[in-house]
């Protein structure tokens, strides 16, 4: 099967089905990609999306009848929509399954239920998930994932700097592999990235965040050693 390039704007649905046609959005997510040179897409950041955006109603609508024309009837399912040249969303990836990185920790605390325990709430208390309502609520703030991209093989990640970017201000916990040790491959794709930060608070502070951990990373990586490569 091959698709046409969609150059629009990319968003991950996360959903648990409780019977046919009854499927609960737990998080929706703006993804941010970057174009890489020498080739490859990274992840930049991913932003959890207000129930309050514009596209949110046709997203989650459009991920419902995605699910039900994929026949997806019971359990976690993960979606990744693009929108297309007119503006329309246009699924690039859907499976019955819980999705990766993120912070279910950070969105049971901020929405009340995360993916993963709504997951296990229809195998041990499919009533209590089937009186929730069908969407997540409105977050008391932001929650930005910030993804590291490693510009060349055979890096390292400087200690002292990671230390920095642990403190900056907004920053709640750290995914992936965060640690000095080395050498890391070039970021080509997500399956590459060393991991990343998970940013939480007032809006304005996760942008202050993501502007400063973006300065730091532009002095975490060093050449490794001749003798490591």
């Amino acid at each position: 099967i091959v698709q046409a390039f969609l150059p629009g704007p990319q968003f991950a649905v996360n959903t648990v089905t409780l019977r046919p046609g009854h499927h609960l959005v737990t998080d929706v997510w703006a993804e941010q990609l970057q174009l890489l040179p020498g080739g490859g897409v990274a992840y930049d950041r991913s932003d959890l999306l207000s129930p309050a955006h514009p596209l949110f109603g046709e997203l989650t609508s459009y991920t419902r009848a995605a699910l039900d024309a994929i026949g997806i009837t019971w359990g976690p399912g993960h979606a990744e929509i693009r929108l297309d040249a007119a503006g329309l969303p246009a699924l690039i990836d859907c499976a019955a399954r819980l999705p990766g990185y993120y912070p279910q920790p950070l969105l049971d605390g901020l929405l009340g239920l995360s993916q993963l325990e709504a997951a296990v709430l229809a195998v041990t208390s499919p009533g209590t998930l089937a009186a929730l309502p069908p969407d997540y609520p409105q977050p008391g703030q932001a929650l930005t994932q910030l993804w590291l991209i490693t510009p060349a093989d055979g890096m390292i990640l400087d200690a002292a700097v990671l230390a920095q970017m642990a403190t900056v201000g907004g920053v709640h916990s750290g995914f992936g592999h965060l640690d000095a040790g080395g050498p890391a491959r070039r970021t080509t794709d997500l399956m590459s990235t060393r991991g990343g930060y998970n940013l939480a608070g007032p809006a304005q502070v996760v942008e202050a965040a993501t502007r400063r951990l973006r300065v730091l990373e532009s002095t975490l990586y060093q050449p490794a050693p001749a003798a490591a490569r």
